[in-house]
């Protein structure tokens, strides 16, 4: 059950960066190199101070990415 739903998680939010990374004037601000980036932000439901949703959320990011040269996420994870 939560391998299924860390899956269908990872693919909304992979597409959700795509498309807003393919929007026309958007909030992602593109500089002289072309690089665009991204804010994120992700909810953490972490128990006793752990953030396992930093190191999930960072491991998709950087797959993204890599996948995705000129777009650089910025992640910001909220307990």
């Amino acid at each position: 059950m939560k391998r299924r739903f860390f899956a269908l998680s990872a693919s909304g939010v992979v597409g959700a960066l795509v498309l807003s990374a393919c929007g026309g004037g958007g909030s992602g601000a593109s500089g002289v190199d072309g690089i665009t980036t991204i804010k994120f932000v992700a909810a953490d439901y972490g128990s006793n101070g752990d953030s396992p949703s930093q190191a999930y959320w960072q491991d998709v990011i950087t797959a993204f990415e890599k996948k995705n040269p000129k777009i650089k996420v910025d992640l910001q994870v909220i307990n």
